[in-house]
């Protein structure tokens, strides 16, 4: 199962053709009967697999309810339910579903396990610390995961903080990513409500911060306990430390 090609770890490879090729590696030589992964053209161009190779995407869904904890959707025509949010985590059960599928479970089952799946510490992680409702999203970063995750609470929120930090890994091109998606998050909303925390995060919004002392000060002196707050960097930021500090 090969989720999607972005540019994490594109400071090794160089390339997003680099990084499919990598991944698509991976299958080459197995005589498994199956290959699953989200419908990118790039995957498709890449993969060499004797098996069968099935493709999704969340075009092939029809979405019932979405809310910042819960998504219920249509799927060949069968209704399943998350306990998160994010069209993205909509588009990750997919391949979960048609992985189970091919396992052998029946519809019952794999909608049971969907509806029972618990996010992991640091992956649209639900926390409260002092006072304030957070959601920590810290586990890694890369500029696909960022605009997804800016996407979800753009849709979903109103009243929200946006504390995003530094993504590593990108190479030489780094200033850029940072500075495209600042780009991207005011282009999709101009009035959007975001604090930086990082030397190469300082290109996506200010006001930036140098460490996580610092934006915690801010956030207590100017942020309302009722703004809930949305953290996202790569692990290499330690934004637990945030929560900790809020605690």
């Amino acid at each position: 199962v090969i989720t999607n090609i972005g540019t994490s770890h594109i400071g090794n490879l160089g390339s997003r053709e680099n990084i499919a090729k990598a991944k698509c590696e991976i299958v080459k030589y197995q005589r498994g009967k199956y290959f699953i992964a989200h419908d990118d053209e790039l995957i498709k161009k890449t993969v060499d697999f004797r098996g069968e190779k099935l493709f999704y995407s969340i075009k092939d869904v029809n979405i019932l309810e979405k809310s910042a904890n819960y998504s219920k959707f249509e799927y060949e025509n069968n209704i399943y339910e998350l306990n998160v949010g994010g069209n993205y985590n909509i588009e990750n059960a997919l391949s979960a579903i048609i992985t189970g599928n091919k396992l052998g479970l029946t519809t019952e089952e794999i909608q049971k396990g969907l509806k029972n799946y618990k996010s992991i510490e640091k992956r649209w992680e639900s926390v409260d610390a002092g006072g304030y409702e957070i959601i920590n999203d810290s586990y890694n970063a890369n500029p696909e995961s960022m605009r997804a995750f800016v996407d979800t609470v753009f849709e979903l929120y109103n009243n929200y903080l946006l504390i995003l930090g530094d993504m590593g890994e990108l190479g030489i091109n780094e200033v850029q990513y940072h500075k495209e998606l600042g780009e991207y998050i005011f282009k999709k909303n101009s009035g959007a409500k975001v604090i930086t925390v990082g030397n190469l995060s300082k290109n996506i919004a200010e006001p930036n911060f140098h460490t996580t002392e610092d934006a915690v000060e801010y956030i207590k002196n100017n942020i309302s306990k009722n703004t809930k707050l949305f953290l996202k960097a790569s692990r290499s930021m330690k934004f637990e430390q945030i929560i900790e500090m809020l605690k």
